[in-house]
């Protein structure tokens, strides 16, 4: 089985750009709304104004807001936060399947699952090898990934990460 390097970050279920979230403040009504986190991996917050949320677990998200909010605002708070969009957590699938595009990715995602969110292959794809590209570090790594052998059960399916995209060539017999 092909190696691509494992980005730890991907492993986390992390905020980014293109998130939308839910904080909610005990007994705080009006501190408690949606927010959607901008490009840059801020959000405006009441009172706090710009928060840095981009690389934080929704976890991690709620113990800032609370440290913050008990800095001079409230006594004790209690903040909860639920992510409703992970929006910057996507795979790509492009090349010759039905309908390429970007898709919501899931930890524990697999190729064949990333597939069939396309829609499948087209009949002209190649079916013996799917290139995977991955960012680690700022650079891109690829590894050929044997589709047929993992379909045909004599590899186990491939695991993506976030960030992942996979391309399917098409075959230069039609």
């Amino acid at each position: 089985m092909p190696r691509l390097p494992v980005d730890p970050g991907s492993l986390r279920e992390t905020l980014g750009p293109g998130d939308v979230f839910e904080v909610r403040v005990f007994e705080e009504e009006s501190l408690t709304g949606t927010s959607r986190i901008e490009a840059d991996g801020n959000f405006t917050y009441p009172l706090l104004g710009t928060v840095k949320a981009a690389g934080l677990t929704a976890s991690e998200l709620g113990k800032l807001l609370e440290e913050r909010l008990a800095d001079g605002y409230l006594r004790d708070p209690q903040v909860t936060v639920f992510v409703q969009e992970h929006n910057s957590r996507q795979v790509s699938v492009i090349g010759q399947v039905q309908k390429p595009g970007r898709y919501a990715y899931r930890i524990g995602m697999t190729l064949i699952e990333a597939i069939a969110e396309a829609g499948g292959t087209t009949n002209t794809a190649v079916l013996s090898t799917m290139r995977v590209t991955r960012l680690i570090d700022g650079k891109e790594v690829s590894a050929d990934v044997p589709f047929k052998e993992i379909t045909q059960g004599r590899m186990a399916d491939f695991a993506l990460q976030a960030g992942d995209m996979v391309f399917v060539a098409e075959s230069a017999i039609k």
